[in-house]
């Protein structure tokens, strides 16, 4: 499994916690450019959304769970 740069940061998020890992490759057309944690697409989402999107966020963590 592999994500682009431009994918849904929810999306990615999404098919981390569904397959169980924590850690995705980040390709563009077909070269690596980086991992992408969950740790980081949650730190996005809390310093880049407003409040009501972090409570979104949650309701969403929370259904992945």
């Amino acid at each position: 499994m592999t994500c682009g740069l431009h994918d849904d940061p929810r999306a990615v998020m999404r098919t981390m916690t569904e397959r169980g890992f924590r850690h995705m490759p980040v390709v563009e057309h077909g070269v690596l450019k980086g991992l992408v944690s969950s740790r980081d697409i949650l730190k996005y989402f809390l310093e880049e959304s407003t409040v009501a999107e972090q409570a979104s966020l949650w309701s969403d963590i929370n259904d992945f769970l």
